[in-house]
């Protein structure tokens, strides 16, 4: 891939909001540490099974996803109605 210079006229706040652009994406992401019972993939990159440092809004999601995929497991091996306590929210609930 070549790099080329590119000269653009843009106004004092048109280019005040490219850096701010590029200043949000050059700063450092907030990280979580999960730790995961099942292995997941996100874009072709596995995560878990395990604990693992990401992103904080990919934190979340792969837990989400970790606790969907512990109460399917739970239903598929013993079947019927179980008592689950969801740890993040630190309360139980009753999944059919």
């Amino acid at each position: 891939m070549s790099k080329e210079t590119v000269s653009v006229e843009m106004t004092k706040a048109q280019k005040d909001r490219v850096v701010d652009l590029l200043a949000k994406e050059a700063a450092p992401k907030e990280m979580k540490t999960v730790t995961l019972t099942f292995q997941h993939e996100r874009n072709n990159v596995k995560y878990g099974p395990g604990t693992v440092e990401v992103e904080a809004g990919l934190a979340s999601a792969l837990y989400a996803q970790d606790q969907l995929r512990f109460n399917n497991r739970l239903r598929e091996n013993e079947g019927g109605d179980h008592l689950v306590e969801i740890v993040g929210a630190g309360h139980t609930r009753k999944i059919r």
